[in-house]
């Protein structure tokens, strides 16, 4: 295949439940490999490429799927930029595990798309960038706990190492903020400002789940207030 003239292309076909399958290669400037289950080869057409060793533009056959993919191209293009900016970057030879990461990867994009769509449909500017829609997702992963279970516990979590605790992102998120689990006050020796949007006070309150401080007095309970509006 390498040998062969530019414009040069090979159809082979398949059917997998019922669905025919196509796989188009195509020699352009490098082979280009694409499957489909609704065009190949036919129509071919025509299109002009660049020839470096002539220096003057030629026409070359292209099959009917590379023109549908170039038509299309432009929603994969943008979610593979999306993807690449904050992709996960766990390395790994098993190639099922990176299959598994890109999962995530789409996910959450289109997932934040979504959002997107949805804040402009009800006539509201989307306020999460990617970045931070991803910091989000992973927050409220890695933070929602279940209720504790009754009773003595078992030998096997007793065993269960326990897991450090790290460093939250600046925002909690509004159903890690609101879900009542494990928001114990804790009083600290320095004092810092009170992260409630309202107040902004010296105080020595701490949340414990949200690494944050908050006022919590007779006169004033942001500690409460944060939590529960």
């Amino acid at each position: 295949m390498l040998k062969e003239p530019r414009g040069t292309s090979y159809e082979y076909l398949t059917v997998f439940n019922n669905v025919p399958i196509t796989s188009v290669i195509w020699k352009d400037n490098k082979l280009v490999t694409l499957l489909s289950s609704y065009c190949g080869i036919l129509p071919e057409m025509s299109i002009n490429r660049f020839d470096k060793k002539s220096k003057r533009n030629m026409e070359v056959k292209c099959p009917s799927i590379i023109k549908e993919y170039n038509r299309h191209m432009g929603g994969v293009d943008l979610l593979d930029s999306l993807i690449g900016r904050y992709k996960i970057k766990i390395r790994t030879k098993k190639w099922y595990m990176r299959v598994w990461y890109h999962l995530i990867d789409i996910s959450i994009v289109n997932a934040w798309l979504l959002y997107r769509r949805v804040e402009n449909e009800n006539g509201r500017v989307p306020k999460l960038s990617l970045f931070d829609f991803r910091t989000e997702v992973a927050f409220s992963l890695t933070t929602s706990v279940s209720t504790p279970k009754r009773g003595r516990p078992s030998n096997e979590e007793r065993e269960q190492l326990k897991i450090p605790k790290q460093h939250t992102h600046s925002i909690t998120p509004e159903d890690i903020r609101t879900d009542g689990l494990h928001h114990w006050p804790e009083y600290k020796e320095s004092r810092q400002r009170c992260k409630y949007e309202k107040c902004g006070k010296l105080t020595q309150c701490t949340c414990t789940k949200c690494d944050k401080y908050f006022c919590c007095g007779v006169n004033r309970n942001c500690f409460k207030d944060f939590h529960t509006k």
